[in-house]
């Protein structure tokens, strides 16, 4: 068996509730894109493709806004009293730690390592609180749609491709 190696995507979720809303979550697939979409952000477009059950020529594009962290200062008040938040600004925001004489090796792997739990409980918190990943930028609610249309939702990475493609 070979080696596959993951490539970096954005995976997204759209969930429609009765009250005339949508509910997007979304997540990227690796740590390296995580760490660098927190920082350059996501971008989110909607598209219009129906209207009163008849397919639109061309579909309706609508910026929905650009999406990435808030700055830790607006997470400090919820961090009190959620653990979820708590959890996914100690993944963003929390210190480095490095082991004194470590080997060069020793301290890539010991990087490495702490990004992939840096993702993973990242993600994980993400998961549990919806208001954690509206805060994180990995979620949105759309209260601007109508019941007689349908939309198709793309979340793009805004990383430059020359840093890290992602799809």
């Amino acid at each position: 068996d070979s080696l596959k190696v993951m490539e970096p995507q954005i995976m997204v979720m759209a969930r429609p509730q009765k009250e005339g809303k949508i509910m997007l979550r979304w997540a990227v697939t690796t740590p390296l894109a995580w760490k660098k979409l927190n920082a350059y952000g996501y971008e989110v477009k909607r598209y219009t493709i129906t209207r009163d059950n008849e397919t639109l020529l061309a579909p309706i594009e609508k910026s929905l806004g650009t999406f990435f962290p808030k700055p830790l200062e607006e997470w400090m008040p919820l961090v009190e009293s959620n653990d979820n938040s708590a959890v996914m600004a100690q993944s963003i925001f929390g210190e480095a730690f490095d082991i004194e004489g470590m080997d060069q090796l020793s301290a890539i792997i010991n990087l490495a390592e702490e990004q992939e739990q840096r993702f993973t409980w990242g993600l994980y918190a993400a998961d549990q609180d919806y208001e954690v990943a509206q805060m994180v930028g990995l979620g949105y609610v759309d209260d601007q749609v109508e019941t007689n249309e349908k939309y198709v939702y793309k979340i793009t990475s805004l990383v430059p491709v020359i840093e890290m493609e992602i799809k």
